[in-house]
């Protein structure tokens, strides 16, 4: 169950997707998402949504678990993957009388996002609703440790981890196409220095960005959407040293990546840095990428040694990375090391994140 719409070109849908492939092995499977264009199956059931206000946000939810209960009775559910936390305590009651379990999918603590995000009376709204979730859910499918760690001791011993895992030999053999190129209009004059993921709230973007009016040697590339309510022409005008390619396919992502010569992982220095998915680190691990990376308490720092596999600088401040950037640019040697040490270290995640939920 999810209020996402369906599409391999995201992290959230991807995973849904690879979730229900798994578990087509052994079971019949049936997945209630958002009307989209993307995705179609069987066993596939699709509320369409009337817009993004309150009101038609509240009458998706309960067409949702109308739905829910639908399945629930006819097709004899045993069990639900729930990716929103507010759908347990919705279906909660019915599930315990035909012994059905739910299965949260988690991925954050939304009401600390929300505190990042200022929104501090809708965090303490849904607070209580989000941990009484966690306490009636049969178990907790976590993506990443962090997670793991801020749960009370009595829910860890129900929680699974399952980190959001990557298909490592689709970016170790990345193709050439010198069409994608010219399709985002990205110079070859000079180094590309990238970032790849949408702009969260805790996503520092902007230093990135920042950073780009020092660096005059290379082309700055960022692919993913803002989550502001400035448009990405607010940004290309601002920024005319930074390409922005917007949301763009999965495959056309890859093949960007192929051509960048450093990758960023900017992250502010918020405390629910610990609870996100190193899924793209991965990524640019298994492209053999130079990683340049904020010293935010992520869970990256656990086994990205400094100067073997990135080069750190100091979070939400421009300058230093800019600085980092350049000296990094000049310094060949560096550079190569990174990139076979980050190949190494990318095999050893094979097996523990190829066996995880893709996305």
């Amino acid at each position: 169950i999810t209020k996402e719409k369906l599409s391999y070109d995201e992290a959230a849908p991807s995973r849904i997707l690879n979730i229900a492939k798994i578990l087509e092995k052994q079971h019949n499977v049936f997945v209630i998402a958002q009307k989209a264009a993307n995705v179609k199956g069987k066993n596939v059931y699709e509320i369409p949504k009337l817009g993004e206000d309150f009101l038609a946000n509240q009458i998706f939810k309960i067409m949702v678990f109308f739905v829910s209960f639908y399945l629930m009775i006819t097709k004899k559910i045993n069990a639900f993957v729930i990716r929103e936390y507010y759908y347990i305590p919705m279906l909660y009651p019915f599930a315990k009388l035909f012994g059905v379990k739910l299965l949260y999918d988690m991925h954050c603590f939304r009401y600390k996002e929300l505190e990042v995000e200022e929104k501090r009376l809708k965090s303490i709204l849904i607070k209580p609703i989000e941990i009484m979730s966690h306490k009636l859910a049969a178990n907790i499918l976590a993506i990443s440790n962090g997670i793991i760690e801020d749960l009370p001791n009595n829910l860890r011993k129900k929680t699974i981890f399952l980190p959001n895992g990557i298909n490592l030999e689709e970016f170790n053999n990345i193709d050439s196409d010198e069409r994608i190129p010219k399709k985002y209009n990205i110079p070859n004059s000079k180094p590309i220095v990238g970032f790849i993921g949408n702009w969260m709230p805790w996503v520092d973007v902007l230093t990135f960005l920042e950073a780009s009016k020092y660096v005059k040697n290379a082309t700055f590339g960022v692919v993913g959407e803002p989550y502001t309510s400035k448009s990405l022409n607010y940004f290309d005008e601002a920024y005319p040293n930074v390409i922005f390619t917007g949301r763009i396919k999965h495959e056309d992502a890859v093949k960007l990546l192929k051509l960048m010569d450093i990758c960023v992982l900017p992250y502010k220095k918020a405390y629910i840095v610990k609870h996100l998915s190193v899924r793209k680190t991965l990524e640019y691990l298994a492209a053999g990428k130079p990683i340049i990376m904020s010293d935010s308490d992520t869970a990256d720092k656990q086994f990205l040694k400094e100067n073997e596999n990135a080069v750190y600088y100091k979070g939400e401040n421009p300058r230093d990375l800019a600085a980092k950037i350049m000296n990094l640019l000049g310094n060949k040697k560096l550079i190569k090391n990174l990139q076979i040490n980050n190949k190494n270290l990318a095999k050893n995640f094979k097996n523990r994140y190829e066996s995880g939920a893709w996305s």
